[in-house]
């Protein structure tokens, strides 16, 4: 299902180890940051939309040696749901997220709030925007400038590309709006 991914994460983790540490700066924070997002937000849709169980979608995740990158992601799998057998707990209500590593990804919505999964890969991606731009420039004697540039190209490549579908299939203009980054240039 996600073979490639978890395959490019790990050569990309893999290869972070030869690089010499003068030359990291926190490139192993924004890749350790983008792999929990990516596993949080597969994970939440495998629970909520094909109702798969902790095992199923642990065996899915992206796992690096020597990092926890999947304890985010199946403790809100959990809360989303993958573990019926905790009746007390249900998805769609937000008190029971409290204290989830990336509760800030959720919206707060209106009553009734339901989990939405596109929304918080929506934040997921504009956190990850916002670290890539503040990173850019932080360690500029290392290799984090190159893979936030790269980094933040292919995110608006992605929102060019959406702004252009949006415009060509007539989408509402708050719609096409809601894709553009917050926060200006880098």
């Amino acid at each position: 299902e996600n073979q490639l991914d978890r395959q490019y994460y790990a050569e990309l983790w893999e290869a972070l180890g030869r690089v010499p540490p003068r030359r990291r700066g926190c490139l192993r924070e924004l890749l350790l940051l983008e792999v929990e997002l990516e596993n949080a937000v597969w994970a939440l849709r495998l629970a909520r939309y094909y109702g798969m169980g902790l095992e199923a979608i642990s065996a899915l995740l992206v796992a690096l040696p020597g990092a926890d990158a999947k304890a985010a992601a199946l403790d809100g799998a959990a809360r989303a749901g993958a573990r019926p057998e905790v009746s007390d707990r249900k998805a769609d209500r937000r008190a029971d997220w409290e204290g989830w590593k990336f509760e800030r990804l959720l919206d707060a919505g209106t009553e009734p709030w339901q989990l939405d999964a596109r929304a918080v890969e929506a934040a997921a991606r504009h956190l990850l925007y916002r670290r890539c731009r503040l990173a850019l420039h932080r360690f500029p004697f290392t290799y984090v400038p190159l893979y936030c540039y790269f980094k933040l190209k292919e995110f608006e490549t992605a929102v060019a590309l959406g702004l252009f579908e949006g415009i060509y299939l007539g989408a509402p203009a708050e719609e096409i709006a809601a894709l553009a980054p917050a926060g200006g240039t880098a």
